[in-house]
């Protein structure tokens, strides 16, 4: 009787030690984790990094979590990247927004993150476009109180919050009339 029951503490104490170990740092973007995005230039290409701050080190290292060196951000704008959770849902994630330019218009591109760590594109989930003047930068937030995120964007001239789609694949994006 006592084997047995060292036996199942000891299985016990290690299935906590492996719970406790996955706690200590992030496993997937959008789980209330802090990473810092960046579209960066890379050998004449602009690709996305995404880095996780150092977790228990002042001065420590930012360790690079996801790399997608794949076209789809080569005509992003500077300052065009937001992020944010637009569709929420009970598990809520963030999607990464894109910005990208041409005449009097912004396209919108928003991007959900490879369910682990890697160096693979992300999917492209919803686009759409905004008659818009020069943007200068974008963010995210919950501006309206409507209980999700939208897109909030600086021009040269105006302040412009622009909602999401109901759902990822239904709707366009647009600037609400207040």
């Amino acid at each position: 009787m006592k084997t047995l029951l060292r036996g199942r503490m000891g299985c016990a104490a290690l299935a906590m030690f492996w719970v406790l170990t996955g706690l200590a740092g992030p496993r997937h973007w959008g789980s209330g984790y802090p990473y810092l995005a960046t579209l960066e230039e890379q050998a004449g290409r602009t690709q996305l990094m995404v880095y996780e701050g150092p977790l228990r080190a002042k001065n420590g290292p930012w360790l690079v979590r996801w790399i997608d060196a794949s076209a789809q951000y080569g005509a992003a704008l500077p300052g065009g990247l937001a992020i944010g959770n637009f569709w929420p849902s009970k598990i809520g994630t963030e999607y990464l927004v894109v910005l990208s330019g041409r005449a009097g218009a912004i396209d919108i591109a928003a991007y959900k993150a490879p369910e682990v760590f890697c160096a693979r594109p992300w999917a492209l989930v919803s686009t759409g476009a905004v008659a818009l003047g020069e943007v200068v930068a974008a963010a995210a937030g919950d501006p309206c109180g409507r209980g999700r995120d939208e897109l909030v964007v600086l021009t040269r001239t105006n302040l412009v919050v622009i909602a999401p789609p109901a759902t990822l694949t239904s709707g366009a994006w647009r600037i609400p009339v207040f």
